[in-house]
């Protein structure tokens, strides 16, 4: 099938921007110049109502009363960050080695993520954090992280939708339910689809200009979505499958194309490299191939249960409609040649590399099924033009509304962040520990998500003061996966010699962790603790606690001394 070759006429973009009445113009939402005083207000007020929005969707998902642990990575992010930021605020200035306080840090507190991921987010986190070195400044970054990334989704989509379709899609993506999930929760993974989103912004001027330094900012951001977490290496594959689409092969013929891959190869690749025994730990053992026989099913599966089926039918009639018109030699414009591509690009990494499945590294495609989605029904819904109704009359903004609210249909609402305890039990501990100068040691059996957020509220609330060690290091011995287990004591006597030996002061027991979920260590000290307080034990107090509408107890013993 003949691909139309591309000529000296106006790029797409300008050609979709011409179709758009003078009322919705690009510039006027977006002046071509980003550094005009006007650009410049006009996006900072734009990111600044959808911030806004955000806060009141994590506020209404309990973001804010909720102890972390919604995620098992959750603590890890904002306990990586909290090192950083402690750091910076001081012994960076005394010029202490960084390497000498992180093995300190997480001596206090071992749920520290760098080396698993990438610096970024933690970079970014811990000189936000450090004004103020709380939760609630934690996931107000999560907040703005999301409204800039909603921002670039408007941006992306202007010239496809005009202003009508392009807010309700930045809408769409605020609202949908997985983005209102990982929102509320401290991650990385949607500054992972803002720099994504910013890369194919860089692509798509690169594709107007041929100059260099929009090559080279495409391969900053992508440096950056990489550093950020490994997944963005899917934009390396976009590139050449968006000049494959779009028919503009002749760009490799430029020099200033090659631009492009200098910050990856320089900052990215190393990083990899020196981290990858670190982040091999973290992969599943299978062979490529045998993962993707596993993976492409379950991602495409993974569809409709993540971004619900009214979005799905969106992005397959956009695919639909991408053949019609691909069949009658009219190929996709840039803009859809970008989106299509990062689709692709992403769905194939994630089936390739054997890093575990999960339905949020389909994040990166969401502003794509979105945007291709309601670009498709726009096309299916007339606009009024038969009235001699102005896309920019309220009509118009209506339709745009009604087309996004579909997509997002049964997608709409997310489940409340609710997990309570830790903190309290944190608080209860830290009052024991005025005025000791070794800090109180605690020790807590819980599952990932249950030591995480115990070790977070510890490091928020008193981070010299109290050291939290973890069950399923101390009292066992496994892998990032969970693989090569090994328990470390057998009996009540071997646990209080084990305790004794790491001087423990303080054992906490989870019982809000579900039957099917105990490890071998969590079994025994629910059989060991089942009557009360063994020899070598003595209650000290029992916090309620709660997992979203699991009511449960965490459980405290001191050791006797």
């Amino acid at each position: 099938m003949g691909r139309p070759r591309r000529s000296s006429a106006p790029s797409a973009l300008a050609r979709a921007d011409a179709k758009i009445p003078d009322g919705v113009k690009i510039a006027n939402l977006f002046p071509s110049s980003c550094c005009q005083p006007r650009a410049i207000a006009g996006q900072l007020l734009l990111v600044a109502g959808l911030f806004a929005l955000v806060l009141a969707l994590q506020a209404s998902n309990r973001a804010y009363t909720s102890d972390l642990g919604a995620h098992s990575d959750e603590p890890a992010h904002l306990v990586t960050g909290l090192m950083i930021r402690d750091y910076l605020a001081g012994p960076l200035w005394r010029l202490e080695s960084p390497a000498a306080f992180a093995k300190a840090t997480y001596e206090r507190f071992p749920k520290i993520a760098l080396g698993h991921y990438p610096p970024v987010f933690y970079l970014v986190e811990g000189v936000w954090l450090l004004p103020f070195r709380t939760r609630t400044m934690a996931l107000m970054l999560c907040a703005l992280i999301t409204a800039i990334a909603a921002a670039l989704v408007i941006r992306l989509a202007l010239p496809l939708t005009g202003q009508p379709g392009a807010v309700a899609a930045g809408l769409a993506f605020c609202w949908i339910q997985p983005v209102q999930t990982y929102s509320a929760i401290i991650m990385s993974d949607l500054m992972l689809v803002a720099w994504c989103l910013a890369a194919l912004l860089a692509w798509r001027r690169f594709d107007q200009t041929h100059q260099g330094k929009d090559a080279l900012f495409f391969g900053a951001c992508a440096t950056a979505a990489i550093l950020t977490k490994g997944s963005g290496m899917a934009l390396a594959l976009v590139p050449p499958l968006a000049m494959l689409l779009s028919g503009s092969l002749h760009l490799l013929k430029l020099r200033a194309l090659w631009l492009a891959p200098l910050p990856v190869l320089l900052l990215a690749l190393p990083w990899m490299a020196a981290t990858s025994h670190i982040t091999r730990e973290g992969m599943t053992g299978q062979t490529p191939a045998a993962f993707f026989r596993e993976a492409l099913p379950f991602y495409l599966r993974a569809f409709p249960e993540t971004f619900g089926w009214a979005a799905t039918a969106g992005i397959l009639g956009a695919f639909v409609l991408l053949i019609i018109r691909w069949a009658g030699g009219q190929g996709p414009n840039p803009t859809q040649a970008l989106l299509w591509s990062l689709l692709t690009a992403s769905l194939l990494l994630s089936s390739l590399i054997p890093a575990g499945l999960d339905g949020r590294y389909l994040l990166p495609v969401l502003p794509g099924v979105l945007i291709l989605g309601l670009d498709a029904l726009s096309s299916l819904i007339p606009a009024g033009k038969s009235l001699s109704i102005s896309p920019a009359a309220p009509l118009a903004w209506a339709r745009g509304a009604a087309i996004a609210m579909l997509l997002v249909l049964g997608k709409h609402d997310a489940p409340d962040k609710w997990i309570s305890g830790p903190t309290a039990l944190i608080q209860k501990v830290a009052a024991t520990s005025a005025g000791r100068r070794e800090p109180l040691r605690l020790l807590v059996s819980s599952d990932a998500s249950g030591e995480g957020s115990l070790i977070a509220a510890a490091a928020l609330r008193s981070p010299y003061g109290l050291t939290v060690l973890r069950g399923t290091k101390i009292l066992s011995t496994s892998d990032w996966m969970g693989r090569s287990y090994q328990a470390h004591f057998d009996s009540r006597e071997t646990l209080v010699r084990l305790l004794a030996e790491q001087r423990v002061d303080y054992l906490i027991i989870d019982d809000g962790v579900a039957p099917t979920a105990w490890t071998p260590h969590h079994r025994l000290l629910q059989t060991i603790f089942a009557t009360g307080s063994p020899e070598g034990f003595e209650p000290d107090f029992t916090v309620p606690a709660e997992r979203r509408q699991l009511k449960t107890t965490l459980r405290a013993f001191r050791l006797r001394k």
